[in-house]
């Protein structure tokens, strides 16, 4: 897969949960799976209020004071850093349908593909235990590519993808999706954590508080690209 310009604008979803940046408290949160995976306890984490940068649009050397840099699955880590490994696992990278059995788009009662507004991501359809399951298998290989490259931590973007599927899925489906991806992120000894919707952190992870980082390493110039 390669990178895909989406002009140049900055993904803001959210920072990842596992540690704090910027100016605003995050929320770290663990997802710990319902199935039998290797445990959070069995995973390193991220050393807490380490100075974060988000370079998921694309590689560079990390500014000074950065300790944990979040990068696209298609990227390497950064020597020396914490490394977390970048997955859109709930929805299609712009113009990549063609990458996912089409029964994997979710589809309104006309039978068009749903889009988030803005980003032109086609949202994947995880309505059931099968399409979950096909889904998480090829987000999985995401997973493994994250962990052969020596990532210590997996993100999984667009867990929310619920919140604007026009009510066509649900909380619940989105749950029992991340739990198959917490479960095989632990088998692959990576820490993986909750990105979007924090408001379902009561339900199936474990979190604590985090005060916002001293460094606010993340003001690279350059204009980001969103990459597959």
């Amino acid at each position: 897969m390669s990178l895909n310009s989406v002009g140049h604008r900055h993904r803001h979803r959210g920072h990842l949960s596992l540690v704090a940046a910027g100016v605003a408290a995050l929320a770290a949160c663990f997802l710990m799976p319902a199935i039998a995976s290797a445990g959070p306890s069995d995973v390193t984490l991220p050393r807490a209020h380490a100075g974060f940068d988000h370079q998921i649009g694309g590689a560079y050397t990390p500014p000074a004071g950065v300790a944990v840099v979040s990068r696209d699955h298609n990227d390497s880590p950064a020597a020396g850093k914490y490394n977390i490994c970048y997955v859109n696992a709930f929805q299609a990278q712009p113009g990549a349908e063609k990458d996912w059995d089409a029964d994997l788009l979710l589809r309104d009662a006309n039978g068009d593909i749903v889009y988030e507004d803005g980003w032109g991501e086609a949202l994947l359809d995880v309505r059931t235990a099968d399409k979950r399951q096909r889904v998480a298998a090829k987000v999985g290989t995401w997973i493994d590519e994250c962990a052969s490259k020596g990532f210590g931590a997996v993100e999984p973007d667009n867990f929310d993808s619920f919140s604007r599927s026009d009510k066509l899925l649900t909380k619940a489906q989105a749950q029992s999706s991340i739990r198959l991806l917490s479960a095989h992120a632990h088998d692959k000894g990576l820490a993986i954590a909750q990105k979007n919707t924090s408001k379902l952190s009561g339900n199936g992870v474990r979190c604590s508080a985090r005060r916002p980082s001293p460094h606010r390493p993340s003001t690279d110039p350059r204009p980001r690209t969103r990459s597959r």
